[in-house]
C-alpha cells in the first residue's frame, strides 16, 4: 500500500466527519492511489466510534476504525503505527482538514526524496474568527539537518507540527514510536510532535517545510484567555523536552537560553514583549518551561512509554533487528538506543565482563557541566526576578507614607 492517514480522534463526533471527507476527496484527486485511512478513537465518551464506523460503512475509501482504551494522544498515534500498511505514513488532527491537493503535493515531493526526511506543510486558519496560533504559513521550502548544525543556530521546535507531518515508513521504523509520556492526555500533556521531530533530527534526518502540502485548522480558540492556555501547555511541554534532551543534546534547548535576554529586559522595563495581546510574556514562558521540566522529572513518567519498539513489533525495522541479533551472537546484549545508534554491553556471562561497546563515542562530560550551568542561570534569572518584585514592593510599601502625606 501507498499511503495511511493516521488520525488519533477523542470526542470529536462534531468534527471527524469533515476531516474525513476531506482525506477522500484528497484520495481522489490525486487518481487512483491504493490508500487507507486510519482513525483511533482515544476512548472517546461521546458518539465519535459510531460516526467513524458510519462514516467508513458509507464511504468507498479503506478505513480501519481502532480504539485505543488508555488516554493519550501518543498512545493513540501507536496503536495506529502498529496495523498502517502505508509505504508513506501522514499524520493530521480530527479539528483539520486537508486539502484537494494535499495528496498529490505530498506524493511529489516524496517521489523527489533521495533520503530520509521528515515533512511538514502550510498550515491555515480554517475559521478566520480563530486565534493566528497553530498555524504555519511560511511561503517558503525550508531545510534543517543534523549534518549542518542546525539547531546551533534556530530553534527547530515547531518548525513540523503534528497536524501536517509526514514520513516514509523505514524513518517512522528507525525512529521508533511516539514517547507516550508527551502529547495531550500524557503526563507533560503536550509536545507528541515535537518529540518525534527531535528524535527525528538526532537520527540524521532531513527536516523539511514546503510551502503547499496544506491542511486548513479549525482549532476554535478565540479568546485571549484560550491562546493563553494553549501557550501555558506548549511551554509546559517545552519544558519537558527540557528536561529529557539538556544533558545529552543541549543545542535542542537553547531556545530557553536564548528567551534569557528578552526575559531581563521585560524585567527592567515591565513590558510584557512575548504576546501581550493574550497577556503571556516572557516571564510566564520560563514559568511553564520550568514546570514541565520539574513535571518531567518528578512526576512519575511511565517506564512502559520509552520510545523504541518492542523485539516481536511489526515495526520493528528487520535490517536493524538482524544486526542486533548478530551481535547477541557475538556475547552482546542491547544496553539502549538512542535515535539511530544503538549502545551494547559485553554480556559478562559470556565475554568475562568486557569494557562497553557502542556505535558511537559516549557524550563528553563538559556538554553534562554546560547544560548544568545553562539551567543555573535559569533559576539565578529566576532569583533576580523574585528579588526585583520584593525590591518594588517594599518600595512601594515604604513610599506610601509619603505619598499619603504628600496628598494631605
Amino acid at each position: 500500500m501507498k499511503l495511511s492517514v493516521i488520525v488519533a480522534t477523542r470526542n470529536r463526533a462534531h468534527a471527524i466527519v469533515p476531516c474525513l471527507n476531506s482525506i477522500a476527496a484528497a484520495f481522489a484527486n490525486a487518481g487512483p492511489i491504493d490508500a487507507e485511512i486510519v482513525v483511533v478513537d482515544n476512548g472517546s465518551t461521546d458518539d465519535t466510534a459510531a460516526v467513524v464506523m458510519a462514516w467508513a460503512n458509507a464511504s468507498g475509501v479503506p478505513v480501519k476504525p481502532l480504539y485505543e482504551p488508555r488516554q493519550g494522544k501518543a498512545r493513540a498515534l501507536n496503536r495506529a503505527l502498529r496495523v498502517a500498511q502505508g509505504e508513506i505514513l501522514a499524520f493530521t488532527d480530527d479539528d483539520c482538514r486537508l486539502s484537494e491537493n494535499y495528496v498529490s503535493d505530498l506524493l511529489r515531493h516524496d517521489a523527489a526524496d533521495t533520503e530520509l526526511v521528515l515533512r511538514g506543510g502550510r498550515i491555515e486558519l480554517g475559521d478566520p474568527t480563530d486565534l493566528p496560533f497553530t498555524i504555519d504559513t511560511n511561503p517558503n521550502l525550508m531545510r534543517w539537518s543534523r549534518a549542518a548544525n542546525s539547531a546551533r543556530h534556530e530553534n527547530i521546535a515547531g518548525k513540523i507540527v503534528g497536524c501536517n507531518m509526514t514520513a516514509r515508513r523505514a524513518l517512522v521504523e528507525r525512529l521508533g514510536p511516539f514517547d507516550e509520556n508527551f502529547g495531550p492526555g500524557s503526563v507533560i500533556g503536550s509536545g507528541d510532535d515535537i518529540d518525534y521531530v527531535f528524535r527525528a533530527y538526532l537520527a540524521g534526518a532531513i527536516l523539511e517545510h514546503v510551502p503547499d502540502m496544506t491542511v486548513f485548522h479549525y482549532h476554535g480558540r478565540k479568546t485571549a484567555a484560550d491562546g493563553a492556555a494553549l501557550f501555558r501547555r506548549y511551554m509546559i511541554g517545552n519544558g519537558g523536552f527540557n528536561a529529557k534532551y539538556i544533558f545529552k543534546h543541549p543545542n535542542l534547548c537553547r531556545q530557553t537560553y536564548w528567551d534569557l535576554k528578552p526575559l531581563l529586559k521585560e524585567i527592567v522595563t515591565g513590558k510584557n514583549t512575548f504576546l501581550p495581546e493574550i497577556g503571556f510574556s516572557h516571564k510566564d514562558k520560563l514559568l511553564c518551561v520550568i514546570r514541565g521540566a520539574l513535571r518531567y522529572m518528578f512526576s512519575g513518567k511511565d517506564p512502559s512509554a520509552s520510545p523504541d519498539w518492542a523485539a516481536d513489533d511489526p515495526m520493528l525495522q528487520s535490517s536493524a533487528r538482524r544486526e542486533i541479533e548478530t551481535l547477541e551472537a557475538e556475547g552482546f546484549r542491547l544496553h539502549r538506543r538512542e535515535g539511530d545508534s544503538y549502545y551494547f554491553l559485553a554480556d559478562q556471562r559470556n565475554t568475562g565482563g568486557e569494557a562497553l561497546q557502542s556505535n558511537q563515542a559516549e557524550k563528553p562530560d563538559f556538554l553534562r557541566l554546560r547544560a548544568f550551568f545553562a539551567w543555573c542561570c535559569i533559576f539565578a534569572v529566576l532569583a533576580l526576578l523574585a528579588l526585583w518584585h520584593g525590591i518594588k514592593l517594599i518600595g512601594k510599601a515604604l513610599l506610601s507614607p509619603f505619598r499619603v502625606f504628600h496628598k494631605g
